[in-house]
């Protein structure tokens, strides 16, 4: 019977020792410093940053002010900045709206330009001259998405004026091509993953609702990030 009692008894320190084990997990992971939760605080606060985003985009005009704000704060995320969540975007939107509103409209008269020339221009143009003005919509597309990329950022970090962020926007995304191209592909890969596959479309429309935009921008400003780091770098050194 002895060694029946010894064995039980063992069993019962290997449970207490276990149950110790396991109450050190749940403290850990539930402690706010811990990279769980701080991966899921991260998350919590893009996805009120997404609401708000979304709520101060419903009028499409005001989609350039919120998108500066968003950039704001997630750039002060990624510097280890942060401060209150709702006032700061609110704060940023207000700060930036004309500027930033003055941009916004600028792409989107663009963007209705290249619209109305690729439908109408197949049209009623002779092919020759068709091609060279589709040349040329290519290339305002790219500027387009280049000044899109970096506009909005550089008015979330500097105070310039519009035509100086403008240039600047265009600077960057030339000087540091890569971090430019990995941008794109992360604003892209969303409309071009439900192009190519349609029925898709409701899940994103529903990742839409909580991290669709915050996420994007998240990711991307990662980039963003490290080549404001970069040029910041290169200012000291001159």
């Amino acid at each position: 019977m002895r060694p029946a009692r010894a064995e039980m008894e063992g069993t019962i320190a290997a449970v207490g020792c276990g149950g110790t084990m396991w109450k050190e997990i749940a403290v850990n992971f539930l402690n706010l410093d811990s990279p769980v939760m701080r991966v899921v605080s991260r998350v919590a606060d893009l996805i009120i940053l997404n609401w708000l985003f979304i709520l101060c985009s419903l009028p499409i005009v005001t989609a350039g002010a919120s998108l500066t704000a968003l950039h704001k704060v997630i750039l002060q995320m990624l510097r280890g900045e942060e401060g209150p969540l709702i006032r700061g975007f609110l704060a940023a939107f207000r700060d930036n709206f004309r500027k930033a509103t003055a941009m916004w409209l600028l792409l989107l008269a663009l963007a209705a330009v290249l619209v109305v020339d690729l439908v109408v221009g197949g049209r009623i143009l002779p092919q020759p001259l068709w091609m060279a003005v589709l040349a040329s919509m290519v290339l305002l597309a790219v500027l387009g998405l280049m000044v899109l990329l970096y506009a909005f950022p550089l008015q979330a970090r500097y105070e310039n004026p519009v035509g100086r962020t403008l240039k600047n926007a265009v600077l960057l995304a030339i000087l540091h091509l890569p971090e430019t191209l990995l941008m794109a592909a992360i604003y892209l890969a969303v409309p071009v993953a439900v192009y190519s596959f349609p029925n898709t479309l409701p899940a994103v429309a529903l990742l839409s609702l909580f991290l669709g935009f915050s996420g994007i921008v998240y990711l991307a400003d990662l980039a963003v990030y490290r080549v404001f780091r970069k040029t910041t770098s290169e200012e000291r050194q001159a």
